[in-house]
């Protein structure tokens, strides 16, 4: 099973550690092998740690903005034309991704089309993005532990590979008794949070928040 799992220091400068993310992406795959299997993407910063085993990257040489895709672009001749660029000069969608961010910053992302998962990490602006697409094909995750927000695509990997002692929401449990299903719930257990379809987690100054796009 594929999918992306990661750790950003929220008040840096210490990185998350790879070993725990390590411990995450064994936790995402049934088999435990999820790095052993095939290439995976990763990437570390001193203040980022991701992996992925279905991803494009594209990074600039001094490390200073980097993009994570998951998934695709749909409309991609419309944002070519934005760019006046040839498919031929780009090495992948994340590419795409990469130089659009670098023209028009966030507002770039509320024109991108398709099922996909993006992650951005602007070392300039000590910024972090993680966007879920409109459609919501691919799912994300997070909790927040300590100055560390982790994330992952399932919320299996949080429950296991991060929160000690993992346990039912109150609010959850007692709507579920009393109407059958958690309504406005992010997650069933205490601590874990979803990124809805149409949302977006932005990282800055240290000050984490969740917005529509």
């Amino acid at each position: 099973m594929s999918g992306v799992v990661g750790g950003f220091a929220l008040a840096g400068p210490l990185m998350p550690c790879a070993k725990q993310v390590r411990t995450m992406g064994r936790a995402l795959s049934p088999k435990g092998d999820f790095f052993l299997d095939g290439p995976a993407e990763e990437f570390f910063d001193h203040r980022l740690a991701i992996y992925s085993d279905q991803a494009q990257t594209y990074g600039a040489p001094d490390g200073d903005l980097f993009v994570m895709l998951v998934g695709g672009l749909e409309e991609k001749s419309s944002l070519l034309s934005k760019l006046k660029r040839s498919p031929e000069s780009f090495q992948n969608q994340a590419h795409i991704i990469f130089d659009l961010y670098q023209s028009r910053g966030l507002l770039a992302l509320y024109s991108l089309k398709g099922p996909f998962l993006i992650l951005i990490w602007d070392m300039s602006r000590q910024r972090f993005v993680c966007i879920r697409d409109r459609i919501g094909h691919y799912a994300v995750y997070y909790t927040q532990d300590g100055d560390t927000l982790w994330f992952a695509t399932q919320a299996e990997t949080l429950m296991h590979s991060v929160l000690s002692t993992p346990y039912f929401s109150t609010t959850a449990m007692n709507q579920i008794l009393t109407t059958g299903f958690a309504h406005g719930q992010d997650h069933v257990i205490e601590g874990i949070h979803q990124v809805k379809p149409g949302q977006m987690i932005l990282v800055e100054k240290g000050q984490c928040k969740k917005m529509e796009y």
